[in-house]
C-alpha cells in the first residue's frame, strides 16, 4: 500500500473513532443534563397532573381542599381526554373503601399509560 494511502486510511480510522467519541459524549451529557427533557406535550401535561394527584391526594393526611379538588379537575380538563376524564368520574363516585381503591390503581395506570403514549 502506498504511503498516502495508508496515511488517508489511518485519517478515516481516526475521524470515524472520533466521530463516535463525540456522538457518545453527547449522547451522555443529553441523559445526565437535567435541563434536557425526553418528555414533551401531553405527556408532560399527564405527569404533571399525576405529579399533583399523587403529592395532594394519595399523600395527604385528611380531607382535600376545595382549592386542591379545583386545581386536579381543572388540570385533567385540561387533558381533554375522554377516558381520563370516565376514570375520574368513578373513581370520585366509588362506593366504600374497597371500590376506591380499585377505582384509584385503576386510574393511575391510565395515567401512566397516558404518560407513555400507549392509550
Amino acid at each position: 500500500m502506498s504511503r498516502h494511502l495508508q496515511v488517508l486510511f489511518l485519517f478515516l480510522i481516526l475521524s470515524l473513532v472520533g466521530l463516535f467519541a463525540v456522538y457518545a459524549w453527547n449522547s451522555q451529557y443529553n441523559i445526565l443534563n437535567p435541563n434536557v427533557s425526553f418528555v414533551t406535550g401531553k405527556s408532560r401535561n399527564v405527569l404533571s397532573f399525576t405529579n399533583l394527584f399523587i403529592k395532594d391526594v394519595l399523600q395527604s393526611n385528611g380531607q382535600v381542599s376545595l382549592a386542591t379538588q379545583t386545581q386536579l379537575e381543572d388540570k385533567l380538563r385540561a387533558l381533554n381526554d375522554p377516558t381520563l376524564n370516565a376514570a375520574w368520574e368513578k373513581l370520585i363516585t366509588a362506593n366504600n373503601e374497597t371500590d376506591l381503591q380499585q377505582q384509584t390503581s385503576a386510574f393511575l395506570l391510565l395515567l401512566i399509560e397516558k404518560a407513555q403514549g400507549e392509550s
